[in-house]
């Protein structure tokens, strides 16, 4: 039986587990500034008014909530960088990109830097019918089969401005708990794994939709990779490399230049049209 202080992850045989106390440094580790300490298998997140996460093996996400600071805003913390950091030590692909999955099976990842719109964008596909199967970061695996995407977590995390640009009341949504100001939304949620069809990173250079080949499509999956940095530190660097180039290879990829100019219904719009 699973203790009531242990919570599953979206990945068979892994979870959260919350701990009296955490250690404060891992041997043999590699810095990567204040907060974060790494090496193969190991990593360790410090941060003091949010938590400490140690993630092992692929596996383990283990939480130290200090006194005076709040489980659930912890909770929330642990399913961005630390769940990142887990699929790295899994040897998988984490892609800082929203997922969506069209009624004929079609699967889009929408990816960015934060703040060029990825859950906006996301939750407009999901309003012209198209199924959510992750928010901010999806989880990829690279075979000669294709890119695969596996489900992780589905909520949208929305700004009050977006809800409004969508028509969403906001009135029930839940507080994400983090510093910025956002709130969950779901929609009808996509199920199980899918082969990827198309990766467009959105930016907000202007310019429309830009097919992406060769090098070019290469440095757009290096530069959306989450925290590829990691990589070294955790022994990983070939495995890496050799799925980024596979899967350049394998989906069709595009830079989409908005600055913020078009509506999020027209961005979709505008996307689905091209695919």
């Amino acid at each position: 039986m699973i203790s009531s202080s242990v919570e599953p992850l979206p990945i068979e045989g892994t979870y959260i587990n919350y701990v009296e106390a955490l250690p404060t440094h891992i041997p043999d580790s590699t810095r990567f500034g204040p907060y974060l300490q790494t090496a193969p298998g190991d990593a360790l997140f410090d941060y003091p008014d949010i938590g400490r996460f140690r993630v092992r093996d692929g596996k383990l996400i283990e939480i130290e909530v200090p006194a005076g600071c709040a489980k659930e805003r912890a909770a929330s913390f642990a399913r961005m960088a630390p769940f990142g950091c887990l699929v790295h030590q899994r040897g998988e692909l984490p892609l800082h990109a929203s997922s969506v999955v069209r009624p004929d099976g079609k699967v889009l990842l929408i990816a960015g830097a934060s703040g060029t719109g990825k859950s906006t964008t996301a939750a407009a596909f999901a309003q012209r019918g198209w199924k959510v199967l992750n928010d901010d970061m999806s989880r990829l695996t690279v075979s000669e089969a294709g890119v695969r995407v596996w489900p992780g977590f589905s909520s949208l995390k929305l700004w009050d401005q977006t809800c409004r640009l969508l028509n969403i009341d906001r009135s029930p949504l839940r507080a994400t708990g983090e510093l910025k100001e956002k709130y969950f939304w779901s929609s009808d949620p996509a199920q199980g794994s899918h082969l990827v069809s198309v990766v467009v990173e959105l930016d907000a250079d202007g310019g429309g939709l830009q097919k992406l080949s060769g090098s070019a499509a290469v440095r757009m999956l290096l530069r959306q990779t989450f925290r590829p940095r990691l990589v070294r530190a955790l022994g990983l660097k070939d495995l890496y490399f050799t799925q980024v180039l596979r899967a350049a290879t394998l989906v069709s990829c595009f830079r989409f230049s908005n600055n913020h100019i078009l509506p999020p219904a027209a961005v979709a719009e505008r996307i689905e049209k091209a695919l």
